[in-house]
């Protein structure tokens, strides 16, 4: 599911979080939003040096909250709810055609972020790309844009107008992606330079010596 309108609290520190609103502890329904995603976990990995660890999830279909079944407890960890499968988004004439730019899209940035390419090859491997709802639900999921834009998307029940929305938020990140490779390389040869004139300096010092 999408964390919603309050933020959740992040324990352990004091300083002010810098983690989206769909990190940290679920404490009220009232954190969740009407529309979120049934997942499927693949992996759950614990981190080796420290507590908690990473879960790898693959989005299945889109629910609507209904109701509430239990709150939160000091024995139940997560709200539950009572939810519905949405609606069916529509066909439209030209979706086979914007679903197959959009996966390519997605591939560009996942393919410019190594990072990104490690933690979801899985999800590929398993997921359905010919569905271009499920695409555009997964390359928002994927996404770095703000939480409200995220969510948009992930409610949007017109099919043209979803694929519209999540290709803006991957045409920005991939912007994003290629300005921090190059700023990457900058440094990278920066530093590769002045070493090499260090050596030469340290070179030219020891011939003056002998």
């Amino acid at each position: 599911g999408t964390a919603g309108s309050e933020p959740p609290k992040v324990y352990g520190s004091s300083e002010p979080s810098g983690l989206r609103r769909d990190a940290g502890k679920v404490e009220s329904v009232a954190q969740l939003e009407e529309i979120g995603t049934v997942l499927q976990v693949l992996e759950i990995t614990p981190f080796t040096n420290s507590g908690g660890g990473q879960i790898t999830v693959m989005p299945k279909y889109r629910v609507r909250r209904t109701g509430t079944l239990s709150q939160t407890t000091p024995h139940i960890a997560l709200p539950v709810v009572r939810h519905k499968t949405l609606e069916q988004v529509q066909a439209i004439g030209d979706g086979a055609e914007k679903s197959a730019a959009l996966a390519a899209l997605l591939k560009k940035v996942i393919n410019a972020s190594p990072l990104l390419k490690e933690q979801h090859e899985q999800v590929f491997q398993h997921f359905d790309m010919n569905d271009p709802v499920k695409v555009a639900d997964l390359a928002a999921g994927l996404s770095t844009a703000d939480r409200g834009e995220l969510q948009a998307v992930l409610e949007e029940q017109d099919l043209s107008a979803k694929i519209d929305k999540v290709t803006q938020l991957l045409q920005r990140d991939l912007s994003m992606v290629k300005l921090q490779s190059e700023v990457k390389s900058r440094v990278e040869e920066k530093v590769m330079k002045e070493q090499k004139q260090k050596i030469l300096m340290d070179q030219m010092r020891q011939i003056q010596k002998e």
